[in-house]
């Protein structure tokens, strides 16, 4: 199971923002940080229990998303993904339908004259369009 939100890296900073302050000073909780190892830690000295994230190692190391990982562990919680939209068929969008593609946000202008291609504005970036084949996939906002 998955906790989606909307921004994966927006989430995780504001969870170390909240929760760090209680590995300071503490003699019960400790943070072990692992950057070459793509390793984060939380410790329970009490209890003698530890919850670990550890990194993909093609990822890039990110002590705000390991620490979330590591947290959610340790409170039992569904780990944070950010929700994706779902791919579609560029030719099952309507006229006007906003969509993603290579990271960039288009606006779905009409088909052209043969209808095996569609027109789209590209939003944000004044007199930019773009054609793309009907069966192109993008991801619909």
């Amino acid at each position: 199971m998955a906790y989606y939100v909307k921004n994966l890296s927006d989430y995780c900073e504001k969870c170390v923002a909240e929760n760090v302050p209680m590995f300071q000073d503490s003699v019960r909780w400790g943070l072990l940080v692992s950057k070459p190892a793509g390793t984060v830690m939380i410790v329970d000295t009490e209890r003698g229990l530890s919850w670990a994230a550890h990194c993909h190692k093609d990822d890039e190391f990110d002590f705000s998303i390991g620490f979330t990982y590591a947290y959610h562990r340790m409170k039992g919680w569904d780990l944070p993904e950010e929700k994706k939209n779902p791919k579609v068929k560029i030719g099952e969008l309507e006229t006007l339908d906003t969509f993603m593609y290579c990271g960039h946000r288009f606006r779905f202008l009409g088909y052209t004259k043969s209808g095996n291609f569609v027109n789209a504005e590209m939003i944000g970036y004044e007199g930019k369009y773009a054609t793309f084949s009907v069966n192109t996939e993008v991801e619909k906002v």
